[in-house]
């Protein structure tokens, strides 16, 4: 941990020092969206100018632009380790604030440059979302408790196993509760019937408790009459009652529909798949007024998911001894693929499942796994295309050239036979 601080305080050491416009570079999902918030935050308390790029992915269009700009500095958030060698080229000093696996190791000075990279895979083991590590960088140059809450934020939805205890504190309490999305957002019959539970009304009336209510709302009698409930329905199915409780997160001085972490998470997934990330920096800097035009981003975001699905069940999937592969064209959007992918790899067979979908840049490629590294699977298939992968163990993603699909395929299965 300390030697990932001390890097932390170089990187902030060199943003107090720089007098120019500041570009900051970051992904699109929650962690990318959470990453950018915090610099920003700290950015703006600090009267640094900054200009922030919300992005899929780092191309040699995106590099041409910034470096067109002439910056002197530029931050990269929860992204840029799997793309240090272009990202080397800029004639600048970088900071990349990644939790990335690495493409290669460079830190340190070179042709008059500074090029600061933290990464919690240079110190040991990954603690840290994109998020997290913006956030060490930010605590040593301003103390606000936003921070924290949107550290925390970015970690839930990024979806690893990472360290949160450091982020509780003035604003973020956690405590043991129901494992049931929606707790603010959500009438407690459709969070009960989205979490598994049919004939939620009926429960719900028999225990007294207006179906109305979300799980917020119930008083200290009614959340246990409904803990015991659900207990003993999971008991009566012989079904393992572990996943019905989890760590609940909840952020002091947010609306309700920002006040549980993991539905804060999901809401600026879902922005940031639909193009709107700036709308999700302006909820994650205090902008209550950009909930408005989030919801109505978030109910077409769920239409075009649910098309997304349907298209799946309603085409043949490619099923492989070794793999389940979509090819979804343009069927399916490039910025929902990875979520189609993940709900599927969710409820499979455990083998590793990729998706492939059309893109402005190319192909777009999505796989999960949790039987091998897909990381290290879809990086070796995409450079066997002349592709660009980047990502975890359990999650990644390339862009290929078109028309080299099926070759990417024969890549990925080669490579799964192998193991």
């Amino acid at each position: 941990m300390q030697p990932l601080v001390e890097a932390a305080k170089t990187a902030a050491e060199r943003i107090r020092r720089e007098q120019k416009l500041i570009h900051v570079v970051s992904h699109y999902d929650a962690d990318g969206i959470c990453a950018a918030s915090i610099i920003a935050i700290a950015l703006l308390k600090l009267d640094k100018p900054f200009h922030l790029i919300i992005t899929k992915d780092i191309t040699p269009e995106l590099l041409q632009r910034i470096t067109a700009c002439e910056p002197s500095l530029v931050i990269f958030t929860d992204l840029g380790s799997g793309y240090l060698a272009d990202i080397a080229k800029l004639p600048c000093d970088i900071i990349i604030a990644d939790h990335h696996e690495l493409g290669s190791i460079w830190c340190g000075s070179t042709a008059g440059r500074q090029l600061i990279h933290i990464n919690p895979e240079l110190f040991g083991k990954a603690q840290f979302a994109g998020a997290g590590v913006a956030y060490l960088i930010a605590r040593e140059l301003i103390d606000d408790r936003r921070l924290a809450q949107l550290a925390l934020v970015g970690s839930i939805g990024d979806c690893g196993d990472y360290s949160l205890e450091l982020f509780i504190g003035p604003g973020v309490n956690r405590e043991r509760g129901l494992n049931i999305f929606g707790r603010f957002g959500r009438p407690l019959h459709h969070a009960l019937e989205s979490a598994g539970f049919t004939n939620s009304i009926q429960l719900l009336t028999e225990l007294g408790i207006d179906p109305r209510k979300t799980l917020a709302e119930l008083n200290a009698t009614e959340r246990q009459k409904l803990t015991d409930a659900l207990v003993r329905e999971r008991l009566a199915a012989d079904a393992n009652i572990t996943s019905l409780f989890t760590d609940v997160w909840t952020l002091a001085n947010q609306p309700a529909e920002l006040a549980d972490a993991k539905e804060f998470a999901t809401l600026l997934n879902a922005l940031g798949r639909m193009g709107s990330a700036s709308t999700g920096i302006a909820l994650c800097m205090g902008n209550a007024k950009a909930l408005n035009a989030a919801r109505d981003i978030v109910r077409e975001y769920k239409k075009q998911l649910a098309a997304a699905l349907e298209w799946v069940s309603n085409n043949p999937v490619r099923r492989t001894q070794n793999a389940t592969y979509i090819l979804a064209g343009n069927a399916i959007s490039d910025a929902l693929i990875g979520t189609v992918v993940s709900m599927l790899a969710r409820n499979g067979d455990g083998k590793p499942v990729i998706g492939l979908a059309m893109s402005a840049e190319g192909v777009k490629v999505s796989g999960r796994s949790s039987t091998c590294n897909i990381n290290k699977l879809i990086s070796k298939a995409a450079e066997a295309v002349g592709g660009r992968a980047g990502g975890h163990a359990e999650a990644a993603g390339a862009t290929i050239p078109v028309g080299t699909e099926e070759h990417f395929i024969s890549a990925c299965e080669e490579y799964l036979k192998s193991l």
